[in-house]
């Protein structure tokens, strides 16, 4: 998934990262295949990040997925 924050300000990212948090963890937990790997013990590293840049990126945020936070 991509995400172009060209043209954004810093407090429209601000509020824009929280419901791509939650689309993230949605799509995640409510796909079979995912579930069956987070069942097995691994888990999902997501970054949120500004690529725009070829020599340096800004993380706008990280979301570790892991199967206990699908079931709660």
């Amino acid at each position: 998934m991509n995400f172009d924050a060209e043209g954004l300000t810093l407090d429209e990212i601000k509020n824009i990262t929280p419901k791509y948090k939650h689309l993230i963890l949605e799509r995640i937990c409510n796909d079979l295949e995912s579930l069956k790997v987070l069942e097995d013990g691994y888990y999902f590293d997501v970054d949120l990040r500004d690529t725009s840049s070829e020599h340096m990126f800004k993380n706008y945020f990280n979301l570790i997925v892991k199967h206990e936070r699908c079931i709660t």
